[in-house]
C-alpha cells in the first residue's frame, strides 16, 4: 500500500512538472485559442449559407463533401510538408493562413461556387494545422508525451464546445464578419503565443522543463 501511494505521488508530481512546463502551457493555450476561433466560424456556416444562398439540405451535403475533401488534402499536405517546414513553423503558418482566410470569407463568397472554394480552403489549412500541431506537441517535452497530447486534445474539445455555444448567437445578433474577426483574432493570438512560448524540447538543455 505504501509503495502504491508513493507511485501515485510520483505520477502526480510528474503531471505537475509537465503542466508547469512553459511550452506545455503555451501549447495548451495555443490549441485552445486556435480551435476555439475556428469553431466560432465553423458553427456559423450552415445558418449563414441557408440565409445568404438559400441553401437546401442537398447544398449543405455538397458543402460537407467539399469540406471533407479539403480535410483529406490538408492531412496529406501535413504528412508531406510538416517535417520539411519544421513542426512549429508548419502549424503556426497554417493557422496564420487560415486566420487570413477567415477574414476574407465575407468578401470572396459572392457566389455559391466561390463560397465552396473558400470553405474548402478553410478545411485544407485548418486540418493541415491541426495535424502539424499534434505532431509539434509530441516534441515539446522529453517526459510525459502522452500527457501532453491528452492536454492538447482536451484543449481542442473544450474550446470547440464553448465556441459552439457562442458562434450562432454572435451571427444572429451581428453578422458573419463579426464571427470572422473574432475567429481570426483568437487564432492569431494562439499563433503569437506558440511563437513566443512553445519550443521543441530538443532545442534546450533541461530534461524535464525544456521548451
Amino acid at each position: 500500500e505504501a509503495a502504491h501511494l508513493r507511485s501515485n505521488q510520483g505520477s502526480d508530481a510528474s503531471f505537475m512538472t509537465i503542466a508547469r512546463n512553459p511550452s506545455v502551457l503555451g501549447m495548451f493555450t495555443f490549441s485552445f485559442l486556435a480551435l476555439g476561433g475556428w469553431e466560432m466560424l465553423y458553427i456559423a456556416q450552415a445558418p449563414w449559407v441557408t440565409q445568404h444562398f438559400n441553401a437546401t439540405l442537398t447544398d449543405l451535403g455538397t458543402a460537407a463533401f467539399v469540406f471533407g475533401l479539403g480535410e483529406m488534402l490538408g492531412s496529406l499536405g501535413s504528412t508531406l510538408f510538416t517535417d520539411r517546414l519544421g513542426k512549429r513553423r508548419a502549424s503556426t503558418l497554417a493557422f496564420g493562413i487560415a486566420a487570413l482566410l477567415f477574414l476574407a470569407q465575407p468578401f470572396v463568397s459572392f457566389s455559391w461556387i466561390s463560397y465552396l472554394a473558400c470553405y474548402m480552403l478553410f478545411a485544407v489549412f485548418v486540418e493541415f494545422a491541426v495535424v502539424a500541431s499534434l505532431t509539434f506537441a509530441t516534441t515539446i517535452s522529453t517526459v510525459g508525451r502522452a500527457t501532453v497530447m491528452a492536454l492538447v486534445v482536451t484543449a481542442y474539445q473544450v474550446s470547440r464546445a464553448i465556441a459552439s455555444q457562442i458562434g450562432v448567437p454572435v451571427l444572429e445578433s451581428s453578422s458573419l464578419l463579426v464571427n470572422c474577426i473574432i475567429a481570426a483574432t483568437l487564432t492569431l493570438m494562439g499563433v503569437a503565443i506558440a511563437l513566443r512560448y512553445v519550443h521543441e524540447a530538443e532545442q534546450h538543455g533541461s530534461p524535464q522543463t525544456e521548451g
